[in-house]
């Protein structure tokens, strides 16, 4: 059995948990890692985010100090505050 780090802690490395592998595959790198979408408002799991979404909601996390709040819409794209259709986009952040 081979050990890996959550997928919270992957990225930046400093992970002091250590999951037992269900079966022999190698632990997950950082460019493996599973990245979540979700709904800033209740939490709930969205889908996995796009690598596009991901990096939207690290450059809000450093601006603002938060969660990385960004606003998408129904068909997907990335949309900023004073966007059409922005007010009706949901916010949403990546959880790493």
């Amino acid at each position: 059995m081979t050990h890996a780090t959550c997928n919270r802690c992957v990225y930046d490395q400093t992970c002091t948990h250590e999951l037992q592998c269900s079966n022999d595959q190698a632990p997950m790198t950082a460019t493996e890692a599973r990245r979540d979408l979700h709904d800033y408002l209740t939490g709930s799991y969205i889908r996995e985010a796009t690598a596009e979404e991901r990096d939207a909601s690290r450059v809000a996390a450093e601006s603002d100090g938060g969660a990385g709040v960004i606003l998408v819409d129904a068909d997907g794209s990335i949309l900023r505050a004073g966007d059409r259709g922005a007010d009706d986009a949901r916010r949403c952040y990546v959880e790493e």
